[in-house]
């Protein structure tokens, strides 16, 4: 698992159904959880399984992830 601090600049394209629905440059991120939460607010109310390719610039790794976003939060 690549880490993420908060000094590292990353670009992530999030796809859905076969077209790009973000394209973002992020930086000040602390997590996977927060480049996460990052797509959400630009994507919206977009729900399914989401393709998402980061590239770290600061410490040169790539990764491509896929996840199910459901259209509401999930309670556990």
């Amino acid at each position: 698992m690549n880490i993420i601090t908060l000094n590292d600049i990353i670009f992530a394209t999030a796809t859905v159904r076969g077209a790009v629905t973000a394209n973002l440059r992020l930086s000040g991120l602390r997590s996977m959880a927060d480049v996460i939460n990052a797509i959400r607010r630009e994507i919206g109310s977009a729900s399914g399984l989401i393709t998402i390719s980061l590239r770290n610039m600061t410490q040169g790794w790539t990764q491509q992830k896929s996840l199910y976003l459901s259209p509401v939060a999930i309670n556990r």
